[in-house]
């Protein structure tokens, strides 16, 4: 497993345990399950391997990760706490409480680990970029422009969603002049992003947005684009003042269940704010 062969490491791991129940087999095996992204097959691993040993904090990490993809952001949560105890600078630890704690909608305690990253960050926009993201769905448009104009400035070809999200902030705050958002899209090199964002400047439809979704083959991730189209597309009939449509598509957004995607995430602010 630490060669990285996950494959041959599996396959152990399983003989292993057909021959005698160890904790460390099933140790590995759930953390290699967790790494493929076969999270519920992972969590029965998981959960005996720390039940077991309380002190396998690589396995109550990969648990955490598990649970966090599932939407079961709770359990999750008690898992990263109890890693930032004991390892409170720990970069990979404390970035993975501050996700779900966003996802949570818990802003401020979104805040606190993100900026107890500024301390130990290796790679400041990522946490720049998390923080404009948490300032904008607590509704902070001001700083959440602050913190999203810095990426954008310094990678604006490879941030649509930090571009997407600024303009969103930038209509809500009512700033005068032309939205940021006008001036990079088309720099921005993804397809996909950049179609979000062409769409959010009124360059393509709404339904060319949904249709190019769908074109997606892979099921999880055609999931996690509509769930932006829908978010991005709600967010924009809220800006122009139709609620009930707006509302509507956050609640699309929400429904296809990509747990792991921002506007997921986003989505269930603005409906908690009843905008």
């Amino acid at each position: 497993m630490y060669q990285g062969k996950v494959e041959g490491a599996l396959v152990d791991a399983t003989v292993g345990l057909r021959i005698e129940e160890r904790p460390g087999f099933r140790a590995v095996r759930g953390r290699v399950l967790a790494a493929k992204g076969e999270y519920e097959a992972a969590l029965t691993d998981l959960e005996i391997a720390v039940a077991t040993n309380e002190g396998d904090d690589d396995s109550r990490l990969a648990r955490g990760r598990s649970y966090l993809n599932l939407g079961r952001s709770e359990e999750a949560r008690a898992d990263f706490e109890k890693l930032a105890e004991r390892y409170p600078e720990e970069w990979s630890v404390i970035y993975a409480l501050s996700d779900v704690r966003f996802r949570l909608l818990d802003f401020a305690g979104t805040i606190e680990a993100l900026e107890r990253l500024r301390k130990i960050d290796q790679s400041e926009a990522v946490v720049t970029r998390q923080l404009g993201y948490c300032h904008f769905a607590a509704g902070d448009n001001d700083r959440a422009i602050e913190a999203l104009q810095q990426v954008l400035d310094s990678v604006p070809e490879e941030s649509p969603w930090a571009a997407a999200v600024l303009h969103l902030a930038w209509l809500r705050a009512k700033r005068p002049g032309e939205s940021p958002l006008a001036g990079v899209v088309e720099r921005i090199e993804d397809p996909w992003g950049k179609a979000v964002c062409q769409m959010l400047l009124k360059q393509i439809g709404e339904d060319e947005l949904v249709e190019e979704a769908h074109a997606e083959k892979d099921p999880r991730k055609q999931r996690g684009r509509l769930c932006e189209a829908y978010y991005y597309i709600g967010a924009s009939r809220l800006l122009a003042g139709d609620r009930i449509a707006g509302r509507a598509m956050l609640s699309q957004a929400i429904e296809t269940n990509s747990f792991s995607y921002t506007e997921y995430t986003l989505a269930k602010a603005d409906l908690a704010r009843k905008l």
